[in-house]
């Protein structure tokens, strides 16, 4: 049977995650490949496993922040899996550490003193969009609705510069008033070019987003910038 969640483990050559790694594996719902922050392959390798959660070890975490930030670091991950779900394990318990890691875009906090138990369970909320840090820090500020959504538009504005990057300045004024619904017509009037210059911009951000139409094209980019994993499943459940 296929394992839903592919972890993709991070860290320096140590007893204990390689003990992590193996007891991870055995269960079975996960399957992890472990790597090591020294291969110069990282990032190939990541790209070639297709893991849907990355785990980085705290002490990774220090050696990368010496050599580059390690949100710009984390961002290397994201354009290649634009949708990876990201814990650092092996941490101190603190909530500013936490605090931080958080806004860089990671989404579990596991500290040194987890059980394989709650590991699992951390792993397993993370994969499935949510975040994750101890209680003893959560109840200080996770559940604080002015931090969360500070944290959810500082996620979306990152996304939306992500996104924004793929797009050529004439593909991002016509994908402005696009999703406003601006017809063709009108869009050519208010950029003064012709409409078959709309449609061949149109094409090209079709081709982009893998889509065919504008209605599919509105959501792919709303899904993309989305903090919620699977923006449209969580919709419609919502419906029901």
């Amino acid at each position: 049977m296929k394992k839903q969640i592919k972890i993709f483990i991070i860290s320096s050559q140590n007893i204990y995650s390689c003990d992590l790694s193996d007891r991870l594996n055995q269960t079975d719902s996960i399957e992890c490949f472990l790597s090591y922050a020294e291969n110069k392959n990282l990032l190939s390798e990541f790209k070639l496993y297709e893991a849907n959660v990355l785990l980085v070890h705290q002490d990774t975490i220090n050696r990368w922040s010496t050599i580059i930030s390690f949100e710009k670091m984390i961002d290397q991950f994201k354009n290649i899996s634009p949708d990876i779900r990201i814990i650092s394990f092996d941490c101190d318990s603190s909530e500013n550490h936490a605090r931080e890691l958080i806004h860089c875009g990671i989404h579990g906090v596991l500290p040194k003193s987890i059980s394989i138990e709650d590991t699992i369970s951390a792993i397993t909320q993370v994969h499935k969009g949510g975040y994750w840090v101890e209680r003893s820090i959560s109840n200080n500020f996770i559940h604080s609705a002015v931090y969360m959504t500070d944290l959810l538009e500082d996620q979306i504005m990152k996304k939306t510069f992500t996104l924004r990057e793929k797009l050529t300045n004439r593909e991002t004024d016509v994908f402005k008033l696009l999703i406003h619904g601006t017809p063709t017509k009108e869009i050519a009037q208010k950029l003064n070019i012709s409409e078959q210059s709309i449609k061949l911009h149109l094409g090209r951000l079709y081709k982009k987003f893998h889509v065919t139409n504008r209605t599919q094209l509105v959501v792919n980019a709303l899904t993309h910038i989305s903090p919620v994993k699977d923006m449209i499943t969580l919709f419609n459940e919502s419906l029901i």
